[in-house]
């Protein structure tokens, strides 16, 4: 025998939906802890289909530059601009991996979120500025250094860590300032794999 939903259990189905966007229950919305909590579980559960599409890319294209740098290893290794590129791509998409499986560990707070990206886009950014000083000091293969591409890629882990800022000081914007930032932080890191690809071959044979 079922019964008709009263007319405070239909509010309350109703403003679960206006919640979650039809993805949570009445039992749900009263069990949540508190407003700003439940809101930051919602919000994150909302980027998921996202991280795991960055994640999964990431760890991907970090086996195609090993791949690479297995075929290149001597032009690579001899270089001091290629050398140095190649441990930026490889900690740039081991970095955007590590955001993306911190970020769909379950039941984090904003504040949680914004310290892990934060410390995993600092230290990538650090690695990233270390290389290219590196490579300007060494002064080999210059025409390989375009300052555009320096200053873009360090936008783009800027980017990551002012979306970090903004949620470790509580405003859920700052998954959009991240994410877009990661996603232009994606798109560096792979026109910086294909031209370690294409330089090196391009060295090897003039050093020859």
């Amino acid at each position: 025998m079922t019964f008709a939903p009263s007319g405070t259990e239909l509010n309350r189905r109703r403003g679960a939906r206006r919640i979650v966007g039809e993805r949570c229950t009445s039992q749900e919305v009263r069990a949540r802890p508190n407003g700003f909590a439940y809101r930051a579980l919602v919000l994150l559960e909302q980027w998921t289909n996202f991280f795991i599409l960055v994640g999964t890319g990431a760890a991907t294209l970090a086996g195609l530059v090993f791949v690479a740098l297995t075929i290149n290893l001597q032009g690579v290794t001899k270089d001091a601009t290629h050398r140095f590129r190649a441990i930026n791509m490889i900690t740039g998409f081991t970095a955007v991996f590590v955001v993306s499986a911190l970020v769909l560990m379950a039941r984090q707070p904003l504040v949680a979120v914004g310290i892990e990206w934060l410390g995993v886009s600092a230290i990538a950014l650090a690695i990233n500025t270390y290389g290219y000083v590196q490579a300007f000091r060494q002064r080999s293969s210059l025409y390989a250094l375009n300052v555009f591409r320096i200053a873009g890629g360090t936008l783009c882990y800027v980017g990551q860590i002012v979306g970090a800022t903004m949620l470790l000081l509580g405003a859920g914007d700052g998954i959009y300032v991240g994410a877009v930032a990661l996603v232009g932080t994606f798109v560096y890191l792979i026109s910086g794999s294909w031209l370690l690809v294409l330089g090196t071959p391009r060295d090897t044979q003039s050093a020859d």
